[in-house]
């Protein structure tokens, strides 16, 4: 009987145990306030028209962004300075739930109402793609980046206009900038897709809200891909 009883028990505890991990998937929001731009409030705005957001991450390095209350918007001060990677490296380190998504979002930017439900939407549809609604790569033998509209690609995501990741893509890796080129502590969506990529994880472009366009650069930053 009392081995009974402790099983029961047993089985309860683990039963406990995982219901308290489950719970803690978030859909996070994370953006790193740029106190030269007037637009963060903005920006905060249109992620809480987001309906499956969790919370509302707003990281800052010096001067401390001031926000209107919210039960969602979280502000954290920054340990370290990742560069633009410091919102999503700081939210990274604070979580440790597998299935916990990120959304990567520019300060400048406002978002329609269901730009978080098609992330996830493609998410669910494709496991082991990173959700975006614009990519760009790396044109080999020049200083040029092209762009790409719709479908799978094999560079980095625009987190302009919403990037979603998965904390199980990442490893302690991602926080290791020694020695690496400059280009890739600048551009960050280069230094993560470079990271996902050797884990066979690319970006998979949604249709109809895609950045467009090419940009030049004076270095070459194919040296931080490593594709």
């Amino acid at each position: 009987m009392l081995k009974y009883v402790a099983l029961i028990l047993l089985i309860w505890q683990a039963h406990s145990m995982l219901n308290r991990i489950r719970s803690q998937r978030k859909i996070i929001a994370t953006v790193l306030y740029n106190p030269f731009l007037d637009t963060i409030q903005q920006c905060v705005d249109s992620l809480e028209k987001q309906e499956k957001l969790d919370e509302i991450q707003v990281w800052y390095r010096d001067e401390k962004p001031v926000l209107r209350p919210s039960n969602r918007v979280k502000v954290y001060h920054a340990r370290e300075d990742y560069g633009a990677s410091t919102n999503l490296l700081g939210t990274l380190a604070g979580e440790s739930h597998p299935d916990t998504v990120i959304v990567t979002v520019h300060p400048y930017s406002t978002f329609e109402p269901n730009m978080v439900d098609r992330l996830l939407e493609r998410m669910k549809n494709e496991t082991k793609s990173i959700p975006c609604f614009g990519c760009e790569y790396y044109v080999h033998d020049s200083i040029k980046i092209e762009s790409v509209s719709e479908g799978q690609c094999l560079g980095w995501p625009t987190t302009t206009n919403g990037v979603a990741f998965k904390r199980e893509w990442f490893g302690s890796e991602i926080f290791d900038f020694v020695g690496i080129n400059q280009a890739c502590f600048i551009h960050d969506e280069m230094w993560i897709a470079g990271h996902l990529a050797r884990r066979e994880i690319y970006p998979s472009v949604i249709p109809n809200n895609a950045v467009h366009g090419s940009l030049e650069f004076n270095y070459d930053i194919g040296l931080c891909l490593a594709l």
